[in-house]
């Protein structure tokens, strides 16, 4: 029993030691790079029957203050309006662009395939990706993650994009297990040993993932 007891506190201790080494580098400070000029961008949103996240967000991706970008809906084969309504509001943005992805890769599944095809139409060599029911928490995310390239080498930054808790127990849990995996992949990104990122708030250059 004692054997086992230590044995649990030291493997404790060890995984503190860890996380503490990776998770601490999220929060030290650091100097800033020298800023990198302003470059034109393409916000990617993967859309399957996702009309109601469309409607909800849409304007909050439409107008950030950035000097220079387009916001691609690329239809993922949605079944529901999508492209009716998309198309009837991109007067009023004009950066929005209605992008379906061809029939030939109705059958494929997954969203790689509709990822691939829209990184292909965006204009912009920096690519930020999110999803149908994510939406920006100010009109500088556009800018925020730009200015985190850092130096002209980057080929990404990672994001973080919490989920809203609501009044149950799943809810507050799925809230808590997103916060912990972004602790350990924003972590690990920080000591220069990125492993992953997710597709809601990633900013990368098209050259790298096509």
């Amino acid at each position: 029993m004692t054997m086992i007891l230590l044995g649990t506190v030291g493997g404790g201790l060890i995984l503190t030691g860890v996380y503490y080494y990776y998770f601490n580098a999220i929060l030290s400070d650091k100097s800033p790079g020298r800023p990198l000029p302003h470059a034109p961008v393409s916000v990617l949103v993967c859309v399957k029957d996702g009309l109601p996240d469309v409607r909800e967000n849409l304007v909050s991706w439409c107008r950030q203050d950035y000097p220079e970008y387009e916001v691609l809906v690329i239809d993922d084969h949605s079944s529901d309006d999508l492209a009716g309504y998309v198309t009837g509001v991109m007067a009023e943005y004009p950066g929005l662009r209605y992008v379906p992805v061809p029939l030939s890769l109705r059958n494929v599944p997954g969203k790689k395939a509709a990822l691939q095809f829209g990184l292909k139409q965006a204009t912009h060599q920096w690519v930020l990706l999110t999803d149908a029911d994510c939406y920006p928490n100010s009109q500088a995310w556009i800018t925020t993650m730009m200015a985190d390239r850092g130096k002209s080498s980057t080929l990404g930054v990672l994001g973080y994009s919490p989920m809203r808790s609501a009044n149950s127990r799943w809810s507050v849990w799925m809230a808590f297990e997103t916060a912990w995996v972004a602790m350990q992949y924003l972590g690990f990104a920080a000591r220069g040993e990125a492993y992953m990122g997710v597709g809601r708030n990633l900013l990368i250059q098209k050259e790298a993932a096509i």
